[in-house]
């Protein structure tokens, strides 16, 4: 059966590691599968830890922290805090991980589909310029594809853009994290603990905001991973587009010049102008 790209590369993103097996690339399926099952289940113990600080951190504000679990109880509302968003932010570094591994896994299908089918009967690849290794050299270094490309310029913007949102996330992450307290606190009747900064605010206005700041935080981290996959397919594409570029001639011309065309039914010719453009 003929290789596809656009099939191995449906397969691996239905069923990550089925492009590597349509492939026969069998050991790429541990390779990819095994570290995205370990983070899968480091999301899921991370989410049930996170449930079981939000249950004691809100018992704790209501003064019924024998509710919680025992071996909780005699934490203080900010040990508990602190877990809580410590638990948060391993869930959000494994749900990255998991995007990055998914990525790689179907780039890797189709550009390993793209080499069986052409590539290596083909030669397409001269010089040892390979897309595989610019897909590859992204995703471990973003902006590293591109240098190998030697399309430096573009290696500032993706900083720049990851860089950008990345502090925003940590900005409305933060102010999510003061709100989501200040909530909790005055749901509880705590309001003389609420930060100084937001005293006075009633309990709608916090969980306003904090709503707010939840989802721009959501936002900057989709953000985040959109830039982190565009330098990846960038890289890729600059890569296939290499030998394109060195074959083309130095004589790259648009010339304008007269003409003659000759009109039906007449013995004289029509004035009009020739368009010339000129590759190699």
């Amino acid at each position: 059966m003929p290789h596809s790209p656009w099939k191995e590369a449906i397969g691996s993103a239905l069923i990550p590691g089925l492009g590597q097996a349509m492939n026969h690339k069998y050991w790429k399926i541990a390779a990819y599968d095994a570290p995205a099952l370990g983070l899968g289940a480091l999301f899921f113990y991370k989410q049930y830890q996170y449930r079981r600080y939000v249950t004691a951190y809100n018992n704790s504000l209501w003064g019924l922290s024998h509710l919680s679990d025992p071996d909780l109880r005699n934490m203080s509302s900010d040990q508990l805090l602190t877990a809580r968003n410590n638990c948060y932010q391993t869930e959000e570094y494994a749900l990255f991980g998991i995007a990055a591994i998914y990525t790689a896994n179907v780039v890797d299908a189709w550009l390993d589909a793209y080499t069986l089918k052409n590539g290596k009967r083909l030669r397409l690849f001269k010089e040892g310029h390979n897309p595989k290794k610019a897909a590859v050299y992204s995703t471990l270094i973003p902006g590293l594809g591109q240098a190998y490309n030697h399309k430096y310029w573009k290696i500032p913007l993706i900083y720049a853009a990851g860089i950008s949102l990345g502090y925003l996330f940590h900005y409305e992450e933060s102010r999510f994290e003061l709100f989501t307290t200040a909530y909790h606190q005055s749901v509880a009747g705590q309001t003389s603990q609420i930060d100084p900064s937001i005293a006075g605010w009633d309990t709608g206005q916090l969980l306003e905001w904090k709503n707010y700041y939840n989802r721009y935080r959501d936002l900057c981290f989709i953000g985040c991973t959109a830039v982190y996959l565009l330098n990846i397919l960038d890289a890729t594409v600059d890569a296939h587009l290499w030998h394109f570029k060195q074959n083309m001639g130095d004589d790259l011309s648009f010339r304008v010049q007269p003409s003659c065309i000759p009109v039906m039914g007449s013995t004289l010719p029509a004035p009009a102008l020739s368009l010339k453009l000129s590759f190699f």
